[in-house]
C-alpha cells in the first residue's frame, strides 16, 4: 500500500508540474511557434506521470556487519528499513503515507468542489432555461452558449438568439456538434 501511495504522490507532483509549465508557458509557446506545438505541449502532462513507471535506476549498497556488542540505541541510528513516521509531541505518530493520501484526498474534494460552482455560476449566468422538445432547451442568455450542460443528464442549450444568429446549415452542424459530446460523455 506504501509503494502505491508513494507512486500516486510522485505522479501527482510531476503531473502537477509539468502542468504549471504548460501553463505558465503556452502563450510564449504559441507566439513563437504557433498553435500546434503549444498543443503538442499538453503531451508533457500525462508523459510526466507516466514517468514514475519507469523502473528506477539501481544503487548496490554495501552493509558492513555490526558488532553484537553494538548498544540498541546505536544500531536505530542507521536503520535503513525503518518506516518513515512523522510524530507528535505526545508520542502517538501517523505514517506519512497517510498524511499523503490524506492530503490529496483533499486536494481531490477541493478541485470538486471549485468545479461544481464554476459550474452552477455558469448555469445561473444562462438565466431561466426552456425545454424546446427533445434534447433542446433555450437559455435566455446569449453569451456561453450553445452548450452541452449537465453532467448526469447533460442538455443541449441554445442561446435566446439561436435561430436569428445562425444560418440553417451552421444551425445543424452546431446541435450534431453538441450531440457528438453528448454521445462520447464528454460532459461527464
Amino acid at each position: 500500500m506504501n509503494d502505491l501511495l508513494s507512486h500516486l504522490a510522485l505522479a501527482t507532483l510531476l503531473s502537477s508540474a509539468a502542468l504549471a509549465l504548460v501553463l505558465s508557458l503556452r502563450d510564449a509557446m504559441t507566439r513563437q511557434f504557433g498553435a500546434g506545438i503549444a498543443y503538442a505541449a499538453w503531451s508533457l502532462v500525462p508523459l510526466s506521470a507516466l514517468a514514475t513507471l519507469l523502473p528506477a535506476r539501481s544503487v548496490i549498497l554495501v552493509v558492513k556487519a555490526i558488532p553484537a556488542s553494538t548498544t540498541a540505541a546505536a544500531m536505530s541510528i542507521g536503520d535503513i528499513g525503518a518506516p518513515s513516521r512523522w510524530v507528535s509531541p505526545s508520542g502517538g505518530g501517523l505514517d506519512a503515507a497517510t498524511w499523503l493520501c490524506g492530503f490529496w484526498i483533499a486536494g481531490l474534494t477541493a478541485s470538486l468542489l471549485v468545479y461544481l460552482f464554476q459550474h452552477q455560476r455558469f448555469v445561473r449566468a444562462l438565466g431561466r432555461i426552456d425545454p424546446l422538445g427533445g434534447d433542446l432547451h433555450r437559455a435566455q442568455a446569449t453569451q456561453g452558449c450553445p452548450a452541452l450542460v449537465g453532467v448526469w443528464r447533460p442538455r443541449i442549450v441554445l442561446p435566446l438568439d439561436f435561430e436569428s444568429r445562425y444560418s440553417a446549415s451552421e444551425r445543424a452542424l452546431i446541435l450534431a456538434h453538441e450531440r457528438h459530446h453528448r454521445s462520447r460523455g464528454d460532459a461527464l
